[in-house]
């Protein structure tokens, strides 16, 4: 009886690792998203691919969002580092863009 009481909790919590990292990456990612929303004229139309988030706090990723005019620009890579400074494609401050 003990053994099989053991042995569904070790299987309880080897299930439940991994879908801690999961859910822990989509926060993360989530974060990333969030930092990069406030410099966009239209967050709430924005549309992402490939956001990754890193370890150290910083992120990148893809995002298609709205100008001024209402019309969609075209997928623009963006930077997130780690202290929340975000940078996009074709700015001044970065003259070549690194990927992601």
């Amino acid at each position: 009886m003990k053994d099989k009481l053991l042995l569904i909790i070790a299987g309880a919590v080897f299930l439940a690792i991994p879908g801690y990292f999961i859910v822990s990456d989509v926060v993360d990612r989530s974060r990333v998203k969030a930092i990069a929303s406030k410099k966009l004229n239209d967050a709430g139309s924005a549309q992402w691919r490939d956001v990754k988030a890193r370890p150290d706090g910083s992120g990148c990723g893809e995002v298609n969002a709205k100008n001024l005019y209402g019309a969609y620009v075209g997928f623009k890579r963006f930077e997130v580092d780690q202290s929340g400074i975000v940078t996009f494609e074709g700015s001044s401050a970065i003259p070549y863009f690194p990927s992601c």
